[in-house]
């Protein structure tokens, strides 16, 4: 399958590359060349090192499992990345939208809570906007940190903040992921204030979001802050209508993992073999994205094949969406107590404020 049967996001995104590849193993006739084995059928093809071992591992483990999954942080190559922000900037996903709309009318009752002097990290910075929102109401903020997955965009962002601000002092810092990132001192700073969207929060399970929560209390430090994004639960219908967007960005998302597979494991998915579909599941209380098999095939991860039959699912990312209460319950145990909540007009989107 090539670039020009995807989804259109998805192929704008790759600009245009291939993005199906299937391996076989051959012998290859004439001599090798020289320090060069040529792969025989009985030859495995050469198992891959560092990052791209345990890409593998991870893959093949959650092939492995019933029901089958794939862990959702490689969706988040640059392809990945790119989706995901377009996603969440879609009309038909609420979370940008709900983000402002609270934002706005708030920013200076947050700032004043806050403080001054203090140090704002973003730790999903997009565009730089929402930081940009919230610095302009803060008073004499000492540093505004940028930090996003997309490669180089925390240093677009920064270089806009800068331009408009030129007396803000601002670091920009690229990041496979929020989680784990090591927040700078500010010896001029009063606090450090981190932020957290909705769209971060809600990739984790529970358990691990309390971790991670927990690390991130120790990194903040005595007196910090954080301002958590919470998509909160409500109808199904809505819920899913989110995650299955018009423009398709959702579904190329999740075809989009298929394709890094392919790309950088040896793979053999037949792209167009696949549909997207998002559930919510209100026992659990996460709306899941789900890559469905439209028939009964075979796909091939580096040297070993996985079955999926006509209908099997994959899950590819989960989205939990939260009430305060069982937020607040998530963050107590995380060494962090409840200060305030601001919720949007339609009380479908909650910015809530944690100290340490």
């Amino acid at each position: 399958m090539s670039a020009s049967s995807a989804p259109r996001p998805l192929r704008a995104a790759l600009g245009g590359r291939e993005i199906h590849a299937t391996w076989r193993s051959r012998a290859v006739a004439g001599p090798a060349p020289s320090g060069v084995r040529p792969l025989r059928r009985s030859e495995p093809p050469p198992r891959p090192h560092g990052d791209a071992a345990t890409f593998l591992e991870d893959v093949v483990a959650g092939l492995s499992k019933t029901p089958k999954s794939l862990p959702a942080k490689y969706m988040f190559d640059d392809v990945g990345a790119r989706l995901f922000a377009c996603l969440t900037s879609q009309s038909d996903h609420p979370l940008a939208k709900n983000e402002r709309a609270i934002l706005e009318p708030h920013a200076a009752d947050i700032a004043e809570t806050l403080g001054e002097r203090i140090q704002l990290v973003d730790l999903a910075c997009g565009d730089g906007s929402r930081a940009e929102l919230l610095a302009s109401a803060l008073r004499s903020p000492a540093r505004v940190v940028l930090v996003d997955r997309l490669a180089g965009a925390a240093v677009r962002a920064s270089s806009v903040l800068a331009a408009r601000h030129g007396d803000l002092p601002v670091v920009a810092i690229d990041a496979h992921s929020p989680w784990g990132t090591r927040l700078p001192a500010c010896a001029s700073a009063s606090r450090t204030v981190a932020y957290l969207p909705s769209s971060i929060i809600g990739e984790l399970e529970p358990r691990d979001a309390r971790t991670e929560l927990a690390q991130l209390a120790g990194s903040c430090g005595r007196d910090g802050a954080l301002l958590v994004g919470l998509d909160l639960k409500r109808d199904a219908k809505g819920l899913e209508a989110a995650y299955s967007d018009r423009a398709s960005v959702s579904a190329s998302l999740g075809l989009n993992l298929l394709a890094r597979i392919n790309r950088e494991l040896r793979g053999g998915f037949q792209l167009a073999a696949f549909d997207h579909r998002a559930v919510y599941d209100a026992a659990k209380g996460r709306v899941e994205m789900q890559l469905v098999s439209k028939r009964w095939q075979w796909a091939a991860v580096h040297n070993q094949w996985f079955n999926f039959g006509a209908g099997e699912t994959v899950t590819t990312m989960v989205a939990y969406k939260y009430t305060i209460e069982w937020f607040s319950a998530v963050a107590a145990a995380a060494g962090w107590k409840l200060d305030r909540v601001f919720l949007a007009p339609d009380r479908t989107y909650a910015l809530v404020l944690l100290r340490t």
